[in-house]
């Protein structure tokens, strides 16, 4: 809690106990069934995502750098070479909220470039499959197996 000002200090807190209460909820359904947040004394604020550090922060942006710097460490600590800030994102005035899948994901533009690389070849490898599946299905169905 803020030295200064208690109130302010546990304001801080539940928000961001909030955040991190969203983006669980919002990592299990949408594909890490088993996610887990961590409150104190990690290597990640989640657990059950696979091999990635995530950093979630309420901080303002000019703390970006520093958050960066913690979930990098994190992601060493761990044994893993993803790691990334998840920064809650504000509404403008009269604009509806957005959820977790809309905040903003910081990291560096080699990590996200090298994911997209990744990406791109593991596309082109279901692409293959799913061409090489189309014919064996055809040729089933031609001498009339099923």
């Amino acid at each position: 809690m803020s030295p200064g000002d208690p109130a302010r200090g546990r304001s801080a807190y539940r928000r961001g106990s909030e955040a991190m209460r969203a983006g669980e909820n919002w990592l299990r359904a949408n594909g890490a069934p088993h996610a887990g947040r961590v409150m104190r004394g990690h290597d990640s604020d989640f657990t059950g995502i696979g091999p990635l550090a995530v950093e979630m922060t309420i901080s303002p942006w000019d703390e970006i750098n520093r958050k960066a710097r913690q979930a990098a460490a994190d992601a060493d600590k761990r044994g893993v070479s993803r790691w990334v800030v998840w920064k809650r994102r504000r509404s403008e005035p009269g604009e509806r909220a957005y959820h977790p899948g809309e905040w903003w994901a910081v990291t560096t533009f080699e990590q996200w470039w090298a994911d997209q690389q990744e990406l791109g070849e593991l596309r082109a490898t279901v692409a293959m499959y799913q061409q090489e599946f189309a014919k064996v299905l055809d040729a089933q169905l031609d001498r009339g197996e099923q």
